[in-house]
Parts: C-alpha cells; sequence; structure tokens
C-alpha cells in the first residue's frame, strides 16, 4: 500500500478512495522555542513519511503533540493539525483505533473553532470515515460521507473535485453496506442466488447513474432493484429497507 503525500487519494485496499491530508503545522501564538521545535519535528516526520518509515516519524509526531500542546494549548487549531497527522501514522501502522481517537478528537477540535459546517471539518469527516472503513464499520463510514458531502456540495458546488471524490466513497462504501447485509442474511433469500448477485450489480450501477447526474435512467434501475429484493426477501423482510 502506498502511503499518503500531501493530498492524495488513500486507503485504496478496500477500493475505496478516502483523502487523508497530512498538513503543515503553521505558525502560532505561544512559546516560540517550543512551537518552531514542533514545526522542525513536524517536517522531519513528514520526510520519513514520504520514505514509508512510520515507525521512524512515530515517536517524532508524539513530541511534536507534546509540544503544542504545551505551546498552543490543549484546544488549539494547531493541536487539531497535529492530531490529525498523529492519527495518520496510526492509521498506516495499522493502529486503526489509535487512530479513531484521534481523529475524533481532532474533529472537536475543529468543530469548536470552526463550526459544523465547514470544509475543515469535512475533511476530517473523510478522515475518520476511513478508519471506520478499515474496520469494517460501513455504517458509521456512511454517515459520515454523507455529512462530509453535504457540506462540500453547498461550500464547493456539486461539480467540484472533492465533492466529486466524496461522493464516489460514498458510493463504493454504500455498496459494500448492502453487499455486506445482504451476505449476512442471504440464508434467508428464496431466490437463486443469481438473483442476489444482480442485486447487488443494479445497485451499483443505479450509484454510478446518479453520480453522473442521470437520474430517470437510475430510477428505472432502482425500482428493478426493488423487485429483486422483494423476490428474494419478501416484501416484509428487513432487506426490504436497505433496498428502498
Amino acid at each position: 500500500m502506498t502511503p499518503p503525500r500531501s493530498k492524495v487519494l488513500w486507503p485504496c485496499v478496500l477500493s475505496c478512495f478516502l483523502l487523508v491530508l497530512w498538513a503543515a503545522l503553521p505558525a502560532a501564538a505561544g512559546p516560540q522555542e517550543d512551537l518552531q521545535r514542533a514545526i522542525e519535528l513536524n517536517q522531519e516526520a513528514t520526510r520519513l513519511r514520504a520514505q514509508g518509515k512510520y515507525q521512524q516519524a512515530l515517536p517524532l509526531i508524539q513530541e511534536v503533540v507534546r509540544l503544542v500542546e504545551r505551546s498552543s494549548g490543549p484546544d488549539s487549531t494547531n493541536m487539531a493539525v497535529a492530531l490529525n497527522n498523529l492519527a495518520i501514522v496510526y492509521w498506516a501502522l495499522g493502529n486503526y483505533g489509535g487512530a479513531e481517537g484521534l481523529f475524533k478528537r481532532t474533529l472537536e477540535i475543529k468543530e469548536k473553532h470552526y463550526g459544523q459546517d465547514h470544509l475543515e471539518v469535512a475533511q476530517t469527516l473523510n478522515n475518520l470515515a476511513a478508519v471506520y472503513l478499515r474496520l469494517g464499520r460501513y455504517g458509521e463510514a456512511a454517515r459520515l460521507l454523507r455529512r462530509a458531502l453535504n457540506i462540500r456540495e453547498r461550500k464547493l458546488g456539486k461539480n467540484h473535485p472533492d465533492t466529486k471524490d466524496t461522493r464516489r466513497n460514498l458510493e463504493k462504501i454504500q455498496q459494500k453496506l448492502l453487499q455486506a447485509t445482504l451476505m449476512a442474511t442471504a440464508p434467508a433469500a428464496s431466490g437463486p442466488r443469481e438473483d442476489l448477485q444482480r442485486l447487488l450489480q443494479t445497485n451499483k450501477q443505479a450509484n454510478q447513474l446518479v453520480a453522473q447526474g442521470r437520474y430517470e435512467e437510475a430510477l428505472s434501475l432502482l425500482q428493478q432493484e426493488v423487485q429483486l429484493a422483494e423476490r428474494l426477501f419478501g416484501s416484509n423482510h428487513p432487506n426490504m429497507a436497505v433496498a428502498l
């Protein structure tokens, strides 16, 4: 797996691309000696990260977090940057629990400073969704991406590259969520397994058409999806809620 650069699409192991931003540490008010040292360490960690040396970058970023907390405060925007970068290192090392906690803390700080409806918040929602994707928590990932998509559509417009990326991410996760849900209850299906595969394929095609703005064509496929789901599971089965 290729590690992230300043602004790249990753992770891609599960074929779902999520933006994870490694941020530069800006200058800010606070003890200048600590802050300058934090900036220097962050730059060195950036160099190590670019080489894929995450284990070596880890203690440097942990020290950056300590210095930034002392110089700028635990709820500062600089702290959000430092925590974000540490979370990315944890993510790369497979410590998804640690990354989750750090991204959540980053989100809290950003919401406090920027409000609920800011592009910085949308970025962290994407990052946290990347963690949930790795953990197989597709429902939580989809919920975060829906919120990120809503922010980006309003702030950037529906045709901005970041908005399109978020929309594609959400479609991929919704497909995985549908697949996981249907496969988990596949024994309850009364129709042939080919119908189950066709249902998944129909849902995928419908999502692609929606992304292209071809809503009438997507509606036709979604109607087919509902018919297939009803034939497989019956009109009263919980999976019908997924299809609908």
